[in-house]
Parts: C-alpha cells; structure tokens; sequence
C-alpha cells in the first residue's frame, strides 16, 4: 500500500486549494476505501457483515464522506461501526451526523478520549465543532473490534491526543494477505495537555 499512499499523498498536494473540498473516492487495499476528504482521512472497510468506518471529518464535511462512500455502490444502513482514530474535529466532529442517518451503528472510541466525545467540543470560533457522542463501547489498549470476517486491533498511541489510536487489521488482495496499519497519532501535540511528553 505505500505506492498507493504516497500517490494520494501526491495528487492531494496537487489538487487541495484553501479550505476544505470534496476528493474523490477510491480503493486502497483489499476490501479497505479511502473516502476522505482533500485534507482529512475517512476510511470505509467492507467486512462479511457491514461497513466500518473510521474518521467521520468535520459535521460540514461528513456529508461529502457519505457521497464519496455511495460513490463505492456502499449505503450508510450498512454503517455498522463508527469508528473515531481520536477526539478532534477534523476526525469525529461528523460522528453524531453519521449516528443520525445510520442508527444501527455502534460508536467506539479509546478510553483517553472518551470524555471529549462525549462532552462534545466548541472550536476556537465559539461554535460547536464536536456535538456530544456517548460512545457505546470505549476501547482499551490492544483491544479486538470485530465485524463479520474482519477483525482490528486497536492500540493506544497516545501523543497527538491521550486517546490517539492507530489501528490494524489484514486484508487480502489477488490471494496475498497484508498487515494494514492506520497510524492516528502521525505527531505529538508538543504542549497539547499535561504529560503529552511522558505519553
């Protein structure tokens, strides 16, 4: 997958202009699907049972995440699992805009940042940026989150936020099994809460 991940890398660079717009959506690896967004990470997995999908984005831009997942032939009653990779808007401000149009799905969180999910968050423009989401299952350091014939496991790489998880998972592709990894904490926040350096 790194080939493919540097090339979106590249055509992203290539395309974003100021602001937030719509990317299109494409096949990463197995049964794994970039629907993000031109500057923020959303992914889709299909397993033997519904989707799983990790990082929502911002509420305004999660109804591009939908478009882009439909444009897949994927439907949001097929949501079965809301994944969030940590507790900032660009990745679970659109969580509660999600649970509205797929109510089946459960939402899951690591145990660090829970508590800003479901308190919810105001921006630095005074205006809501994470409504409140309780989730349903809060995650634990080396966890196993299974759906179907998929199964992930998440682990605590605290940094970026004290929740940050990154997530792996295989996938198969032309008979070939892969270790897929889903890094959610790429830098540490250098001051962003006490004992982010020990952490």
């Amino acid at each position: 997958g790194k080939s493919r991940i540097a090339k979106m890398d590249i055509e992203r660079a290539a395309t974003q202009k100021v602001g937030d717009s719509e990317f299109p959506a494409f096949k990463l690896i197995g049964n794994t699907y970039s629907v993000g967004t031109n500057s923020q990470t959303s992914y889709i997995i299909k397993t033997s049972d519904g989707l799983i999908l990790i990082d929502m984005t911002f509420e305004r831009t999660a109804p591009w995440i939908a478009k882009a997942l439909e444009s897949q032939g994927f439907k949001l009653s097929d949501i079965k699992i809301l994944l969030g990779s940590h507790s900032h808007a660009d990745h679970v401000g659109g969580m509660a805009w999600f649970m509205e149009r797929a109510p089946q799905a459960k939402t899951m969180i690591m145990d660090a940042d829970a508590a800003i999910l479901e308190k919810g968050a105001i921006g630095r423009n005074g205006l809501v940026s994470i409504r409140p989401v309780k989730a349903d299952r809060i995650l634990k350091d080396g966890d196993k989150i299974t759906l179907g014939d998929t199964t992930l496991t998440a682990w605590k790489t605290a940094g970026h936020t004290q929740g940050a998880t990154s997530f792996e998972w295989t996938q198969t592709e032309n008979g070939k099994s892969y270790n897929v990894v889903l890094v959610g904490s790429q830098f540490t926040a250098i001051e962003g809460y006490p004992g982010v350096k020990e952490d």
